[in-house]
């Protein structure tokens, strides 16, 4: 590499130009090389870590969205659970599932109601 380089420099014949020379020049010319390489994967990782810190703040900022709505949620969960049409549900749906009854059915007040409040009330 180093006779290259004199060569191409129009040095390669000159006779002043000593073994130790072209080794020192070879030295150099590897370190230089290492350093360009070194700085190139520099720039190379230096990207790459941008671009990861990137995605890390969108997941970051997707993450506590999306948390953000889990606890909306909840709030409403919770809110609608001490609500009395939430209570009143739930406790219809807490009642045993076997049918009613004749005795049960003939109690039913049945007067000025709907038939599907007569049918949930029985149910």
């Amino acid at each position: 590499m180093a006779k290259r380089f004199l060569a191409n420099h129009g040095l390669a014949n000159n006779k002043a130009i000593t073994a130790d020379f072209r080794r020192d020049l070879q030295q150099l010319i590897a370190k230089a090389e290492l350093a360009s390489q070194k700085d190139t994967e520099l720039v190379k990782l230096r990207r790459e870590n941008s671009q990861l810190m990137t995605e890390v703040f969108r997941n970051r900022v997707r993450s506590e969205s999306q948390q953000s709505q889990q606890s909306q949620q909840s709030q409403q969960s919770q809110q609608s659970q001490h609500s009395p049409v939430y209570s009143a549900q739930q406790a219809a749906s807490a009642t045993p599932s076997c049918p009613p009854s004749r005795t049960e059915i003939s109690k039913l007040d049945v007067s000025d109601k709907s038939w599907d409040r007569i049918i949930s009330e029985a149910f």
